[in-house]
């Protein structure tokens, strides 16, 4: 009955086995997950149009299970994408308007295609993209975002447009974007606006759902998830947040029986907003963009804010299309040693950088400082971190060893400098094993910062016990010494807060 509906159906199913259709209607050809509400809607009005009448709920229900069929064993196999795909070495962006028309980039340039060669699925929230515009001189043209994003610094700036050039990666894990500040420093309309130049949407910010199942579906309808007004973040949802901005599979039953697994997957740009310091644990820092907006001096209302935007997203879209061309065409010569553990982002943004308002290897560096600095602060803030680096100060070295020794050695001697009366208080741990889980924890941190590091060798034992380590560290490019790492450390301070 489906076909007869809508002439010229592809049925067909993803790898991880969602079904979906593909229909030619008169606006343009568009792609609908088989079961979604939008496609009983399609149907329904179909229908309607065609029989002057409704369509009995039991035939819409046996018309759905037929097409999930045929769709997941008589269809072909291929992904769907939200938004943004990268296919046969070129970027497509779904710009969202009802005839289902994609900007292409390739090594060449950028182009308009009324048709789109790989599906796209679309959630009800998405707005359209304006037709993006040719403009001589494109970098510059991305600077007319500028007046709308409160950031107080060069480096600031560098870094906001480098997660935005970011979020159009071809493959690799996205950087997560945090934007920290007093109350009235623009944090939630910074976010919509950066959210808007490639995934508009109608929420424009979202408050962050609990657990990682909604999480996930979220992620199946929204390729940018910006998530406001955060006051700090479960160890869990920590995790969970990491993995979804590198890439994560996520295994749920089937609604209404015990049998099958129901398997997401996805890779999304995040942006994460909040007063307080968000990104605390070590592995969603090392992930992340901090940038810490100023106070705002003036404000503007939504809609003059929205009419702004408005005028300068075609030029400012071309103008990022254009940046995102030159990094395609220059990705296989970027010198991949020493990057940041960001690396294929990292890669992307610097292939970019002829396109982009900064000269040549400024993007590197400013990104390299931001981690720097927020590693440092988050050292500042953890208990631990500071009994270690009192521990270390007065103690000699010996070929780079500051310390050898047992875990239950190690902790002993820690103890013995963390004078709260209170245990609860205390920031060394009880045990030696959980002891050394939060120095693994720390140890990345340590090394960029203070230049030394916890290592616990099992092939070492000292009367059946573990032998510990803590050990200076040669300085590489990513590696500062503790000399070199303060140095920078106030440099960068001084170049976010002006």
């Amino acid at each position: 009955m489906i076909r007869q509906l809508l002439p010229g159906l592809k049925l067909f199913s993803t790898p991880d086995g969602h079904p979906y259709a593909t229909c030619k209607l008169k606006s343009g050809i568009l792609t609908f997950a088989i079961g979604s509400k939008r496609f009983e809607q399609l149907i329904q009005r179909e229908y309607y149009q065609q029989h002057n009448a409704t369509i009995k709920p039991d035939d819409l229900k046996a018309a759905m299970q037929a097409a999930k069929g045929e769709a997941l064993f008589g269809g072909n196999i291929h992904d769907v994408f939200v938004r943004i795909a990268y296919h046969d070495k070129k970027l497509f962006l779904d710009l969202g308007d009802p005839s289902g028309r994609v900007a292409v980039v390739n090594k060449q340039g950028w182009d308009i295609l009324d048709q789109s060669p790989v599906p796209f699925v679309r959630g009800s929230n998405q707005k359209a993209l304006p037709l993006p515009q040719r403009f001589k001189g494109d970098a510059n043209s991305i600077e007319l975002l500028r007046p709308l994003i409160n950031v107080g610094s060069e480096d600031d700036w560098t870094l906001v447009v480098a997660w935005l050039i970011g979020t159009l990666l071809p493959e690799g894990g996205y950087p997560i974007l945090v934007l920290q500040g007093e109350q009235d420093s623009g944090k939630s309309s910074t976010a919509k606006v950066l959210r808007s130049v490639i995934d508009p949407a109608t929420e424009g910010v979202r408050r962050l759902p609990g657990g990682a199942h909604n999480l996930m579906i979220a992620a199946q309808h929204n390729h940018i998830l910006p998530f406001d007004n955060l006051s700090g973040l479960s160890n869990t949802m920590s995790d969970v947040l990491c993995t979804l901005s590198t890439g994560v599979g996520f295994a749920t039953r089937e609604l209404y029986t015990d049998a099958d697994e129901y398997i997401v997957k996805a890779r999304r740009p995040l942006i994460l907003n909040g007063i307080d310091e968000i990104a605390r644990r070590p592995d969603l820092l090392s992930r992340s963009i901090i940038i810490h907006l100023p106070r705002l001096k003036s404000r503007k209302t939504e809609s003059e804010m929205a009419v702004e935007l408005e005028k300068v997203l075609p030029r400012v879209l071309g103008g990022i299309l254009s940046a995102a061309s030159i990094g395609l065409s220059r990705m296989g010569s970027v010198e991949t040693t020493n990057l940041p553990r960001m690396a294929d982002y990292s890669r992307f943004v610097i292939a970019c950088e002829p396109g982009l308002p900064w000269p040549k290897g400024a993007f590197i560096k400013v990104y390299q400082r931001n981690l720097l600095l927020a590693e440092a602060q988050q050292l500042e803030l953890d208990p631990l971190a500071g009994v270690l680096i009192q521990f270390i100060e007065g103690r000699q070295r010996k070929d780079g060893i500051i310390f050898t020794g047992s875990p239950t050695e190690l902790l002993k001697k820690l103890h013995l400098l963390d004078t709260d009366p209170n245990p609860k208080r205390q920031a060394v741990p009880a045990t030696a094993n959980w002891l050394m889980n939060k120095l693994k924890h720390l140890n990345p941190m340590l090394r960029s910062i203070h230049g030394i590091e916890v290592v616990q060798i099992d092939s070492l034992r000292s009367k059946n016990a573990r032998v510990v380590f803590i050990r200076e560290i040669q300085a590489t490019a990513n590696t500062q010494s503790p000399m070199s790492s303060k140095t920078k450390l106030g440099m960068s301070a001084t170049s976010t807060t002006t």
